[in-house]
């Protein structure tokens, strides 16, 4: 497939999964709203989305998953429990190195 197809095909795919979600809201900026790619828990207020840092950074799932849940604490559900789950994930993640080490 050429790029330019693939690029259509892109475009396509994403003017349709817009059109489907009956859900969408305007942001803030009077943007049209996304929550699917833009979640207002990540997304309101900022430039960057945690998804953005996590693949640019090449983390695993493990550091992954603590950028996602500190880039949510406070913005959705339970603040303390967000950070919990951070705090797992980075535990799992200590504890795949230490058993990498051998110790």
């Amino acid at each position: 497939m050429t790029t330019a197809r693939t690029g259509s095909l892109a475009s396509a795919l994403r003017r349709v999964r817009q059109e489907e979600n009956a859900e969408e809201e305007v942001h803030q900026t009077g943007e049209t709203y996304d929550p699917v790619s833009f979640p207002k828990h990540y997304a309101d207020g900022r430039n960057i989305q945690p998804i953005d840092v996590i693949d640019d950074w090449s983390l695993d799932f493990n550091l992954g998953s603590v950028i996602k849940y500190i880039g949510r604490a406070g913005r959705k559900e339970d603040e303390l429990q967000d950070l919990e789950k951070a705090l797992w994930y980075l535990e799992r993640r200590i504890s795949v190195i230490r058993s990498r080490r051998g110790e």
